[in-house]
């Protein structure tokens, strides 16, 4: 499934032409192929589920007048779709995203929407893997993270230098500690997410800041590095 901006000849497709499906949600136009999809029977994909029935479940056990918050909430601080327009999402979606960050990161989940803005982005971020001595630096400004402040890191390898299109491939859930200190070895945390690192290969990460208090995270930074 993608999503995609109709040009201006044409505003809006609906319906399968070929082996494509053309529909749109809320946040846009969308395409996939018009086949069966498969459901993911990894763990981290039945534990995403089940952290999402979960996050839902609290939704719904929320009053109204919090509900009503999140919802303002959600439409004040919009985000930035995969297309690089800004999206509002619902209250729902806002409260499903934070809470669910939080109980990823070990912390309690909240009911009212953040009062604080989400951390500050890392100034600088660069990445120095090692399949040999089984080390991945990641170094950054500014150092150390804040005293509630983790990196939160996405990553991936490809076997090909001419691919820098990889939001598809990336996989999340690897966390340094708080107030974290330049440099971080991510090794552990990346192969235990995507696998041992390949010598030759390319490694792509995307690293924000997360809050530990609030959920939220920062813009993310991204660099690449081939494996030595």
């Amino acid at each position: 499934m993608a999503k995609f901006t109709p040009g201006p000849a044409v505003a809006e497709v609906r319906g399968s032409v070929g082996g494509t499906t053309f529909t749109r949600n809320r946040y846009g136009a969308i395409m996939r192929f018009r086949a069966k999809p498969v459901v993911s029977q990894s763990a981290a994909a039945v534990e995403a589920r089940a952290r999402m029935t979960r996050m839902t479940q609290a939704w719904g056990g929320q009053s109204e007048a919090t509900k009503l918050a999140w919802n303002q909430w959600a439409d004040a601080n919009p985000i930035i779709g995969s297309l690089g327009f800004q999206q509002a999402l619902t209250g729902h979606a806002a409260f499903c995203g934070v809470n669910n960050r939080l109980e990823m990161m070990g912390q309690a989940i909240i009911s009212a929407p953040p009062i604080t803005p989400a951390p500050n982005p890392l100034s600088t971020m660069t990445v120095a893997p090692d399949g040999t001595l089984n080390t991945c630096d990641v170094t950054y400004t500014a150092t150390p993270t804040g005293a509630a402040d983790i990196l939160w890191i996405t990553a991936c390898q490809t076997n090909s230098g001419g691919k820098y299109w990889v939001e598809n491939l990336l996989r999340g859930n690897i966390f340094s500690g708080v107030a974290e200190a330049s440099p971080f070895d991510a090794y552990a945390a990346i192969a235990a997410r995507i696998g041992d690192l390949t010598v030759g290969a390319y490694l792509h990460i995307k690293v924000f800041v997360a809050s530990q208090t609030t959920g939220l995270l920062s813009a993310p930074l991204r660099a690449r590095a081939i494996i030595v």
